[in-house]
């Protein structure tokens, strides 16, 4: 009975006084922190990537626009593609005439290919046109006065999420790239200067990595893609 109680004094009392001597070396640390703060910070920064603090305050900061996008009920976003079967008399004159109603309504063509009418075959062509969202379905009704639609195949593929989430990624990379700036300027010496030009290079460079992207899907959502086959009378 006496041992066994003598143990946990005995450890208490060791524990107390390593809690105290733990104490006495973070208050001397304490007191020499602030003369290199300033040099410290950016190899800390700069070394640590993703795990730093600022960056991890970063992604918080992009985790709640995230949130509040989703909780705006902002109208959703959403890319139009579609494929479609033309059939003309003349398919010269109709790719023509589709080129320019197209043009008519602020869109453009991106591909064009054609084959001219032989002994053999009916001519065709092929074309993959760019339009305004709000302008796809007008764009197809009035295809009834060029020609007569054999097939259409119309998709629509909600990218709302996507484009929250490059948002937010943005949003925090933008604010990791301001902080990289700030301890980049307060750098000293030059090993913090090439740890901290080193980081914000990569930072930058993911950054507009995710902007092209971002612009890219705002491309998408802005014009659908319309591919458009068309064939002339069939050869006797």
């Amino acid at each position: 009975m006496t041992t066994s109680t003598a143990r946990p004094t005995h450890r208490a009392g060791a524990a107390l006084a390593g809690a105290a001597l733990l104490a006495a070396l973070l208050a001397g640390c304490s007191a020499s922190s602030g003369d290199s703060a300033s040099s410290a910070d950016v190899p800390a920064a700069a070394a640590g990537g993703g795990n730093s603090a600022g960056d991890a305050a970063s992604a918080e900061d992009g985790g709640d626009k995230s949130s509040t996008l989703e909780a705006s009920g902002e109208q959703r976003q959403v890319v139009q593609t579609g494929d479609l079967d033309l059939r003309v008399k003349d398919a010269r004159k109709a790719t023509d005439a589709v080129v320019t109603r197209v043009e008519a309504v602020g869109g453009r063509v991106d591909d064009r290919s054609e084959q001219a009418t032989t002994e053999d075959s009916a001519g065709s062509a092929s074309l993959v046109v760019r339009i305004p969202a709000n302008q796809v379905t007008p764009v197809i009704d009035s295809l009834d006065t060029i020609g007569t639609v054999d097939r259409i195949d119309l998709k629509a593929t909600d990218v709302t999420g996507a484009a929250q989430d490059l948002d937010a990624r943005i949003h925090a990379l933008e604010v990791s790239v301001d902080r990289m700036d700030a301890l980049l300027a307060k750098a000293t010496t030059s090993k913090d200067i090439i740890e901290a030009e080193s980081a914000l290079t990569e930072r930058q460079s993911s950054l507009e990595q995710l902007q092209a992207e971002r612009n890219r899907l705002a491309d998408q959502v802005s014009l659908s893609t319309l591919t458009l086959n068309i064939y002339g009378p069939d050869v006797a």
